[in-house]
This record gives structure tokens, sequence and C-alpha cells, in this order.
């Protein structure tokens, strides 16, 4: 009998990994940990700057949500 396969491939070849290249070293991890913050800066910018914007005029909610979301 086969064996089903699953959606989500877990093979080690298809997994992107961030090498140094000066040590050889895998920094995945801190490759992601890095850009994670950099987004969380990002993403709080935008609310921040979405917040005075209906501050300034809250009759504008809708277009203000359509400014910021997309």
């Amino acid at each position: 009998m086969k064996e089903k396969k699953t959606g989500i491939p877990m093979d080690e070849d298809i997994i992107q990994k961030c090498i140094d290249p000066s040590t050889g070293r895998d920094i995945t991890a801190e490759h992601i940990s890095e850009r994670l913050k950099e987004l969380e800066k990002l993403a709080s910018d935008i609310i921040s700057r979405a917040i005075q914007d209906y501050h300034k005029n809250p009759e504008n909610s809708k277009i203000i949500y359509e400014k910021y979301y997309w």
C-alpha cells in the first residue's frame, strides 16, 4: 500500500538557508529575526501614520483605511 504524501514538503533540500559567506555558518534564524524586526518597525510606522491621519479627519476613516491597508 502506498503512503499518502502531505502537501507540505519537509525535505532538507528545498529549505532555503542563509549562509554567512565569510564563515560558512548557517545564519538563517538570525536573518529571519532581523527581518521580522524591520517589518515590525515598518508596520508600526504605517499604523502611526494612519492614526495621525484619522485624528486629523475622522470622517475619512474609510479612505484612510483603504490608503494604509492596501
